[in-house]
C-alpha cells in the first residue's frame, strides 16, 4: 500500500540552536526536539556546582540531568522531507529547462518564417510594408485594406531605414566623442579651480598670521610712546625700529591680490565656453542641413516610392488572383 506523503515545510524540522535541519533529533521531557549533538555541547558549556538543566526553547527546568531520547519516526521525516524537497528543486529546473528550450524553439520558427510570421487575417505571408500606415502587412491587405496606400516589399523598407540606422549611429558616435572631450576639458579645469582655492586658503592663513604680528608690533610702539625715561625709549627704539620696519616691508608682499591665482582659471573658463558656443553652433548648422537633405531626399525618393507602390500593387494582385481557387 501506498505511503501516503504528508506535506512539511523544512524551516518547521529545524533546529531551535543551531537553525539548521535536525541532525539525529531528540527529545527532552517537556516534548521539544534538538539534534543530539547541540543539545549536549548546550548544557555542557552551561555545566557549574549551580546549573539547572532547563530546555533551550520552553526554559522548562529539570531537577537533574534529562534522559535524551532519540526520536526515529522525526528522523525519518527530515529524511522524506529533505528529498521532497530535492526532487522539487530538480522539477522546477527542469520546468526551467523545458521553458528556455521552447523560446529558442519559438525564435527558431520566426526566423525560418514559421505562422508567427503570417497575416492573422489572411494567412498569408507578411512580406508587404504600408509606408502610409507605417506597418507590416500581406499581399492581400494590401489589394484590400490599404488601396492608394504607399506600398512596398518588406526588403526595400529594411534596406531603407538600415541606412536610417547607421546615419543615426554615426551622429551619436560623432556627439558622444564631443561630449567626452568636453568633460575631460571640465575637469581639467575643476582640478585648476581646486588646486588655486588650496592657495587662496594658504594665503588667507598668512594674512591671520601677518595680521597678528603685526598688531603686536603697534602694541609695542604704543608702549614706547609712553615711556617716560628718554634712556630707556631709545634703548628700546633700536630694536622696534627694526622690527617694525621689517614688518612692514613683509606686509607689502602680503598685500598681493589674493584672487591673482583665479586669473588663469577664468581664462580656462571663458575658453570653454567659448569652445561649447562654438559646437553648439555647429551642431545647429548640422541639423538644419541635416532637414534640408531629408527634404530634399523625400522630394526625390517620394517619385521612387510611388514607382515601388505602384510595382508593388500589380504584384499584390497578380498574387491574389494566382492564389484564389477558379469558380
Amino acid at each position: 500500500m501506498a505511503v501516503p506523503c504528508i506535506p512539511v515545510k523544512i524551516n518547521h524540522l529545524c533546529c531551535k540552536i543551531c537553525d539548521d535541519v535536525l541532525r539525529n533529533p531528540v527529545t527532552i521531557p517537556c516534548g521539544h526536539n534538538f539534534c543530539m549533538q547541540c543539545i549536549e555541547d548546550s548544557w555542557k558549556l552551561k555545566e557549574s556546582p549551580n546549573f539547572q538543566y532547563s530546555c533551550p526553547e520552553c526554559r522548562h527546568t529539570f531537577p537533574s540531568k534529562p534522559q535524551l531520547i532519540r526520536n526515529t519516526t522525526l528522523d525519518q521525516l527530515v529524511r522524506n522531507t529533505q528529498k521532497s524537497e530535492n526532487s522539487s528543486k530538480k522539477r522546477k529546473q527542469q520546468d526551467l529547462d523545458d521553458y528556455l528550450q521552447d523560446l529558442k524553439r519559438t525564435r527558431s520558427c520566426r526566423e525560418m518564417g514559421a505562422p508567427e510570421n503570417m497575416c492573422s487575417s489572411h494567412r498569408s505571408p507578411l512580406d508587404v510594408y504600408c509606408c502610409t500606415d507605417d506597418m507590416i502587412i500581406c499581399a492581400k491587405c494590401a489589394l484590400y485594406e490599404h488601396q492608394g496606400h504607399q506600398i512596398v516589399n518588406v526588403e526595400f523598407e529594411r534596406r531603407r531605414k538600415q541606412v536610417e540606422l547607421k546615419n543615426m549611429q554615426e551622429k551619436f558616435k560623432e556627439i558622444l566623442q564631443q561630449q567626452e572631450k568636453t568633460q575631460d576639458d571640465t575637469k581639467k579645469i575643476f582640478k585648476r579651480i581646486q588646486k588655486e582655492a588650496r592657495q587662496t586658503k594658504d594665503s588667507c592663513e598668512r594674512f591671520g598670521d601677518h595680521n597678528g604680528e603685526m598688531k603686536d608690533r603697534n602694541n609695542e610702539l604704543g608702549l614706547l610712546e609712553q615711556t617716560e625715561s628718554d634712556v630707556d625709549f631709545l634703548q628700546e627704539w633700536a630694536s622696534l625700529q627694526y622690527l617694525g620696519e621689517d614688518c612692514l616691508q613683509s606686509s607689502n608682499k602680503v598685500l598681493e591680490d589674493p584672487l591673482l591665482p583665479f586669473e588663469q582659471t577664468k581664462r580656462a573658463v571663458e575658453e570653454l565656453g567659448k569652445h561649447l558656443k562654438d559646437l553648439c553652433d555647429k551642431e545647429f548648422a548640422s541639423v538644419c542641413q541635416t532637414a534640408v537633405s531629408k527634404e530634399q531626399e523625400e522630394s526625390a525618393g517620394g517619385q521612387r516610392k510611388r514607382t515601388q507602390s505602384q510595382r508593388m500593387k500589380a504584384a499584390c494582385h497578380r498574387h491574389v488572383l494566382h492564389s484564389t481557387p477558379q469558380g
